[in-house]
């Protein structure tokens, strides 16, 4: 019988994005690699289809400490899954340290990551450190190629895998019907805040994306008085997550005369969001994992590329329709043209060229691994 696997990641901060990692990797543990349940941890963790184990974690830094010590003794593996996970110095008693420290003492136990990125690193010695943990591990399957190319140049004991982004399986978990959604006038958006948490971006471009979220939703509502608009809040966390930006952006639609304007939370339920999710015929998305969630489940979606990993997932799954910079320069108006065109006929939207291939290679987050669980 397998001890459970651990899954590390940025858990438990009420992001829809990490949230769907602990969904996929839960289900990628049990079809592929024989876990019944896996492991996770974290403060407030989300609601998943599958069968986990959660490990609450608490304020104690000693009490997690200690935890994180019972529960890497008692495992058979960690696995790094979603998200930037590798880019500054961890904690000594961090579960990756202990996971490492481990495995120096049982060769037996498993250690390594899916879907992940490596860096940006601040420092040649926080990416030094970096290389030396990474020199520890199994296997790494990373989400894009820039990750890729950084792994491929450190000479580790082992060959990476150029994946994806794991949240571009749930459809696959979901089962989803593509064929049996009607056409319902509703414009998703995803409006988030980026700059004012990083000392070298202009905040003033987050004011700049609210009011051309605004400019483009009149010009829509101006020709089609039917449309809905739903905002997603896909990071529900206090401090760093969408809320301001969403409500502004809801209050300024309302007074505009806007009726059908909705404000769609934050929901512990993975499932249940992604639903709420894909009921949109279009998604205008600043959230990486808005433009995922549309795309994967084959809804024409419009990305702000206000951050390098949102260019690069849109020339990995080949997009060729309209691309929106940092800087807004695409003006309104056109935007909403598209999106009318859209709203009117689905097939106006110019289809990424490579979904398929995509999923494919995010399966093999877990499909290339499995040798290592039989």
């Amino acid at each position: 019988m397998k001890k459970e696997v651990i899954f590390q990641g940025y858990y438990g901060f009420k992001n829809a994005g990490d949230d769907s990692f602990v969904e996929v990797s839960s289900w990628g543990s049990k079809r592929f690699w024989g876990f019944e349940k896996a492991t996770y941890i974290g403060k407030e963790l989300p609601e998943v289809r599958g069968e986990i184990r959660k490990v609450n974690s608490s304020n104690n830094l000693l009490l997690n400490h200690l935890n994180n010590i019972q529960i890497i003794t008692n495992s058979h593996a960690l696995i790094s899954a979603g998200g930037s996970i590798f880019h500054s110095i961890p904690h000594l008693l961090n579960l990756k340290n202990l996971a490492r420290f481990k495995k120096k003492l049982n060769s037996n136990f498993i250690l390594g990551a899916i879907g992940v990125s490596i860096g940006p690193f601040k420092s040649p010695k926080e990416e030094k450190v970096i290389i030396n943990q990474l020199s520890c591990y199994d296997f790494i399957s990373v989400r894009d190629k820039a990750s890729f190319n950084l792994l491929s140049e450190y000479q580790l004991p082992f060959k990476p895998i150029l994946s994806f982004d794991l949240a571009a399986l749930q459809p696959t978990i979901y089962d989803y019907d593509y064929s049996n959604k009607d056409a319902s006038n509703i414009v998703g958006l995803s409006i988030c805040p980026f700059e004012s948490f990083f000392v070298d971006e202009d905040s003033s471009l987050e004011y700049k994306r609210g009011n051309y979220y605004f400019e483009v939703c009149k010009e829509i509502y101006n020709n089609n008085n039917s449309v809905e608009f739903i905002i997603y809040v896909f990071n529900g966390n206090s401090k760093v997550g969408d809320a301001f930006w969403s409500i502004w952006l809801f209050n300024k639609l309302k007074d505009f005369g806007i009726g059908k304007v909705y404000l769609e939370n934050y929901d512990f339920n993975v499932f249940s969001f992604w639903k709420k999710v894909v009921r949109c015929d279009v998604m205008l998305a600043t959230r990486l994992h808005a433009g995922i969630y549309a795309c994967f489940a084959d809804i024409p979606f419009f990305l702000v590329e206000y951050h390098k990993k949102c260019s690069d997932f849109l020339d990995t799954i080949g997009f060729e329709d309209l691309r929106i910079d940092k800087f807004l320069s695409v003006d309104s108006q056109l935007l909403a043209d598209r999106v009318i065109q859209i709203l009117d006929n689905i097939k106006e939207f110019k289809k990424p060229k490579r979904i398929g291939d995509c999923i494919k290679n995010a399966l093999k987050s877990f499909s290339a691994h499995s040798e290592f669980f039989i």
